[in-house]
């Protein structure tokens, strides 16, 4: 469930427009933010997009990013195949998810 279906599920507000601009100098937070997690490049596109863009339009990308990522993964796994992965992102989870949603029969590891 995306966090715009989450939000429409249980009537919280979703708003037209961000709530604030980020400033062309990084906040203390953003700095933060990054500092955190300095190797996840999603992370900083979308503080670099929040300042151009709605939240929503943002959220509504990565929900077209996963449909995209479960379509192609669909195509590659085969029935009895043995998967490995080295990382639990949330869009290999997903894709895996869906592909087991969607009858394929494989392994993990």
């Amino acid at each position: 469930m995306s966090i715009i279906q989450y939000k429409k599920k249980r009537n919280i507000k979703i708003s037209k427009e961000p709530e604030g601009k980020i400033k062309k100098e990084k906040s203390p937070s953003i700095k933060k933010l990054i500092s955190l997690r300095p190797t996840e490049p999603m992370l900083q596109k979308v503080l670099a997009l929040i300042e151009k863009e709605p939240y929503e339009k943002i959220l509504l990308h990565f929900d077209s990013a996963q449909e995209k990522i479960n379509k192609g993964v669909l195509k590659i796994i085969n029935n009895r195949d043995k998967i490995f992965t080295h990382c639990h992102s949330t869009n290999v989870v997903n894709s895996l998810i869906y592909a087991k949603k969607k009858k394929k029969k494989f392994l993990m590891n």
